[in-house]
């Protein structure tokens, strides 16, 4: 029934464009649709967060978009008695205090003397020095081998490591099966799924049939299980869902979460 919607009587399809720009459909609901992303002078209208960046020609978009500044607010539990700051994660609370001086709160300030660079933290100050050569100016690390170019030296090491001598892009190739990359590092940790004798490595579960060639998964699914062996279970208070991560139940809150909001601001 909604497909027959999109043809005339004589079976050709229906066009409904937009008389303010290209736009154009075989559906009168979707031209609908689009012509709220325009203004009467026939403009596209720029919803615009608050908050960050994000912008959208829909209201709608941007209503569902601040979803996710309100949801991040309702999880920060832990809160700096010095200043607003507040986190979901204890160890940015405890990175953020360095940044304050003393009891009453005052922030720290270093700044670069060759820029205008600033910051609290007097980490990200060291760091950034190191964009820096005596005069002033960025240093600029430039590979000989490619266009690849840096300010921070560090960085084009660790690039220089992908190419031969010849400029061309290494391949380390692992010997026992067809995997092959061009970072050292990286054939370093998929080799850990093989044993000598070049076949993969079985983890297995002694509590119940799961296995997996890497060590973390089995570290990690074992996380499933209680002392007994049988499965945990983390249930919703809100509804039937349940998992064996404690991870997911909380992810999963989430969507009640933006519910209630929905609700509470009418969105």
């Amino acid at each position: 029934k909604g497909h027959k919607l999109t043809h005339d009587s004589e079976g050709t399809y229906k066009n409904y464009k937009c008389e303010l720009c290209d736009y154009k459909t075989h559906l009168n609901g979707n031209l609908k649709r689009h012509k709220l992303i325009h203004d009467s002078e026939g403009t596209y209208k720029n919803y615009k967060c608050e908050l960050c960046n994000y912008k959208s020609h829909y209201k709608s978009t941007l209503n569902k978009h601040q979803l996710v500044h309100v949801v991040q607010e309702i999880h920060k539990k832990y809160k700096c008695e010095l200043c607003d700051f507040k986190s979901i994660y204890i160890d940015r609370l405890k990175q953020h205090k360095l940044t304050h001086d003393d009891s009453e709160g005052i922030y720290k300030n270093y700044k670069c003397e060759l820029c205008d660079y600033k910051t609290h933290e007097k980490g990200r100050l060291k760091q950034h020095k190191l964009t820096h050569n005596s005069e002033g100016t960025y240093k600029n690390y430039k590979c000989e081998l490619c266009d690849y170019k840096t300010h921070v030296k560090g960085r084009l090491k660790q690039h220089k490591l992908t190419h031969d001598s010849e400029g061309t892009y290494k391949n380390y190739k692992c010997e026992l099966c067809d995997y092959k990359t061009h970072v050292k590092g990286r054939l370093k940790q998929h080799k850990l799924t093989h044993n000598s004798e070049g076949t993969y490595k079985n983890y297995k579960c002694e509590l119940c049939d799961y296995k997996t060639h890497v060590k973390d998964r089995l570290k990690r699914h074992k996380l499933t299980h209680d002392s007994e062996g049988t499965y945990k279970n983390y249930k919703c208070e809100v509804c039937d869902f349940k998992s064996h991560y404690k991870y997911n139940l909380n992810k999963h809150q989430l969507v009640h979460d933006v519910k209630e909001i929905h609700k509470k601001y009418k969105l």
